[in-house]
Formats: C-alpha cells, sequence, structure tokens
C-alpha cells in the first residue's frame, strides 16, 4: 500500500514538473558496422534536415493561435538492427552492399522481370549508383 502510494506521488510530481512539448522527430533504424563512422551519420543527420527544411512548410503568421512548430528537433540514428530477411533475401552487414548487390544481381533481376516493381527499381537504382 505505501509503495503504491509513493509510486502514485513520484508520478504525479513527475508529471507536474515536467509538460511534455510536442515536437517533429525522425528515429532512424540502421545496420551499424565499422563501415559507419560518427562523421557518416553527423552528415546523414545535416541532410535530412536540410530534406525537411525543404519540404516542409515554414510558419506563417496567425493572429489567434500560435503558429504550428515545423522544425525538425531531433535526428537520431539507433544502430539495432541485427539481420534482417526480406523479400526471400538476408540483408548483408552494413558495409557490405556492393558484393551483396553483385552476389544476388541474377535473381534480383530475375524477380524484376517477373514483375516485381521492388526489385525492378531496385536494380535500377543499382545500376545508377554504379554498384554492377
Amino acid at each position: 500500500m505505501i509503495l503504491v502510494t509513493l509510486l502514485r506521488e513520484s508520478a504525479t510530481l513527475k508529471s507536474s514538473m515536467y509538460t511534455q512539448k510536442r515536437s517533429n522527430r525522425i528515429f532512424a533504424h540502421v545496420r551499424h558496422g565499422p563501415s559507419r563512422t560518427q562523421a557518416d551519420y553527423e552528415t546523414m543527420s545535416r541532410r535530412i534536415v536540410e530534406a525537411w527544411d525543404g519540404i516542409a512548410p515554414a510558419p506563417q503568421a496567425r493572429r489567434s493561435a500560435p503558429p504550428p512548430d515545423f522544425e525538425l528537433r531531433m535526428v537520431m540514428f539507433l544502430g539495432a538492427i541485427t539481420a534482417v530477411y526480406e523479400a526471400g533475401f538476408m540483408m548483408p552487414e552494413a558495409g557490405g552492399d556492393r558484393d551483396w548487390v553483385r552476389e544476388n544481381l541474377e535473381a534480383f533481376e530475375k524477380r524484376a522481370q517477373e514483375g516485381d516493381e521492388e526489385f525492378a527499381e531496385m536494380v535500377g537504382e543499382c545500376r545508377e549508383r554504379g554498384l554492377v
């Protein structure tokens, strides 16, 4: 009984002390590995913010209500992806994409020729980026 009361008081105290501000945040789950440095994540964060700023509308002045907050307040990378199985293929470790694409290209092209639009798009993008 005492423990429950203390927990309730603690929760009430915390909720009255802190007000949660709504903000725009992006959480990116990534395959972290030695090929991805802190500088890579920082560069990607800046690119995401630049893209966000180019897409999200700028706040407009209003008389009756505060303008909505379109600022991207946080970009967080979570290196939590250990393994992925998708569409019949195991994804490579971070940094192993080029070899993985080359090893599986024939199967990807077959799926694309069979009408799988995602594989057709992926094969095209791999060619554009010079991965094959």
